[in-house]
């Protein structure tokens, strides 16, 4: 009802610091879905303890839809909490999904807008740390070079699931401005034929040798 959360003071208990009080507001503000609270959630979530920031970024994530992509792309992939940036990856991910349904399909510029946080947040994999398996005895990457891993499978697990937004994001200028890593794994995203030949676009541009799944996606190119 409307007029019942008028009354109800979400500001204050929203800047309080008894995290029991804004754990219920957050309940409320998502069961109501409303969208009132949105700024002051964004504005209250760095003094919060982790479990409540990732609490907020969901009920942003339920309450915004795909709304939000800029403020993701502002936690997605950026220094702090790994835990905060997966779940700003999981919301754009979610976003991309809702826009991609919308009327305006996954070509929408908010269904763009959600792929260009995704590739963003998948930046350039890391070669160490790494420790030995304790199961296997092999070489595997280990701290901060598993993160990124994660966030870049992350990344890419959603883009997958919307071939055609990525395909369109890539045609556009935006996505010259992004590093080659994050345009190469958003290439390996699209359907094989197409992808094959966004990868040999690609990968001259690189001073490495290219991957196996990137060798394999070259020869999958037609003559």
């Amino acid at each position: 009802d409307e007029g019942k959360l008028e009354k109800i003071p979400f500001d204050e208990y929203l800047d309080s610091d008894d995290e029991s009080l804004y754990a219920l507001t957050l309940e409320i503000i998502r069961s109501a879905g409303t969208r009132r609270c949105t700024e002051k959630l964004k504005e209250t979530l760095p003094r919060r303890s982790l479990e409540m920031k990732l609490e907020t970024l969901r009920a942003i994530r339920q309450v915004e839809g795909a709304n939000q992509a800029g403020y993701f792309f502002s936690l997605a992939g950026e220094k702090g909490d790994p835990e905060v940036r997966a779940e700003a990856t999981r919301a754009a991910g979610r976003a991309l999904a809702v826009a991609a349904q919308s009327s305006g399909g996954a070509t929408s510029p908010q269904a763009l807008a959600a792929v260009g946080v995704l590739m963003r947040s998948a930046r350039a994999p890391l070669d160490a740390p790494t420790m030995k398996s304790t199961s296997t005895g092999k070489t595997i990457k280990a701290g901060t070079a598993y993160e990124r891993e994660f966030e870049r499978y992350l990344a890419r697990f959603f883009l997958e699931t919307q071939p055609p937004a990525v395909a369109a994001y890539l045609k556009n200028d935006s996505a010259e401005t992004l590093p080659l890593e994050s345009r190469l794994l958003a290439a390996l995203a699209l359907a094989p034929m197409e992808s094959a030949a966004e990868v040999a676009r690609l990968l001259p541009q690189f001073n490495r040798p290219p991957g196996d799944e990137e060798l394999l996606r070259l020869a999958q190119q037609p003559d």
